[in-house]
């Protein structure tokens, strides 16, 4: 867990715990997550008031109560419990303050690990956030979320896991469309579908090949985006983007690789072929100045900001996850991605 990190973003990130986690008919709140995102990408300790400004505004006059740290050591027997959201938040407040930020990140993994695809990532994506930001409450904040929307999945046919590209197109051609309710739900539906117990993806159990692989599922969500905007696959590039954070923390095993293999299936299903056009698998195009590229292209988004246009938050994360993997895989792919999600933003 990173402790490095200047003061304007954990003043924003203190003054946001003041905001309940979902929104609205059960919207994730992005704001911890974006102002992380927006620290990263460049902005300002005014530019992150200006967005929390505008942000906060679909709140209403709903507050978060204030958190009291208690121990819950039977936690793990109710995970996915919505209404446990408040015991979920005092525990592990609680082991932050006995255990320390990074022990009490790796003690929750393995239980929280199989339920990662909860709330279509967000738990997921916001403990990855928490983490790399060094802002203890927020971690804790991120874990509840995780641990009160955990949602496992069924089983995969082990014996029939099919290499990547097998995978890729196989899914493509069983994906359809899941009328009505949010990413989640249409996951949950997704798994019921005959397809899905034959789509299991092989996925190696050793870390970094198992690494690798995520990278490689990453490369091609975001050529996706970058061709169709649909806004479950730019859930797969920040939760990708997650992956990679938080896997150093889980034990390499096949069923580690299973949970993954699980969840991505799962939600590639729900994006059904005529939303998604025809896309072809992406081929590696280097692009050694990527990361600098998606910089640059973010900082006219922060100009807009200063001057009190409001920002996409959906776009501020996904820029930023699209600029932290440019760091390691130097394809235009996340720069494509990006580009195409400001002009959203």
């Amino acid at each position: 867990m990173t402790t490095s990190i200047p003061s304007p973003l954990h003043q924003a990130l203190s003054a946001a715990q003041a905001y309940p986690a979902e929104y609205g008919s059960g919207l994730s709140s992005h704001l911890p997550m974006a102002l992380h995102a927006l620290f990263e990408l460049g902005a300002s300790a005014s530019g992150l008031a200006a967005f929390s400004a505008h942000y906060t505004q679909r709140f209403g006059q709903a507050r978060a109560g204030d958190v009291v740290p208690q121990a819950w050591p039977e936690w793990r027997e109710h995970l996915g419990q919505w209404d446990r959201l408040t015991e979920f938040h005092a525990h592990f407040a609680d082991a932050m303050q006995r255990e320390g930020a990074e022990a009490a990140l790796r003690a929750s993994m393995p239980a929280l690990w199989p339920g990662l695809r909860g709330a279509a990532f967000h738990g997921l994506i916001r403990v990855a956030h928490g983490d790399n930001s060094g802002h203890a409450a927020e971690l804790a904040a991120g874990l509840a979320y995780w641990a009160a929307r955990w949602q496992g999945l069924p089983a995969q046919q082990k014996s029939k896991a099919l290499a990547f590209s097998d995978w890729w197109l196989a899914t493509q051609s069983a994906a359809k469309a899941y009328p009505g309710g949010m990413i989640a739900q249409r996951m949950s539906e997704s798994a019921q579908d005959a397809a899905y117990p034959r789509l299991a993806l092989k996925l190696p159990s050793e870390r970094a090949e198992l690494e690798a692989a995520i990278r490689l599922f990453a490369r091609h969500a975001a050529l996706h985006y970058a061709q169709t905007q649909n806004f479950t696959v730019l859930h797969l590039v920040t939760g990708s983007r997650a992956l990679l954070q938080l896997l150093p923390l889980v034990l390499p095993s096949e069923e580690t690789s299973s949970q993954i293999s699980r969840a991505l299936t799962a939600a590639l299903l729900t994006v059904a072929p005529t939303a998604r056009g025809s896309v072809p698998a992406p081929a590696a195009q280097p692009m050694s100045d990527a990361a600098q590229g998606i910089r640059a292209l973010f900082a006219h988004a922060l100009k807009r900001l200063s001057q009190g246009a409001p920002l996409d938050d959906h776009a501020i994360k996904l820029v930023h996850a699209c600029w932290e993997l440019s760091h390691h895989d130097h394809d235009a792919s996340y720069f494509e991605c990006a580009n195409r999600a400001l002009e959203y933003a």
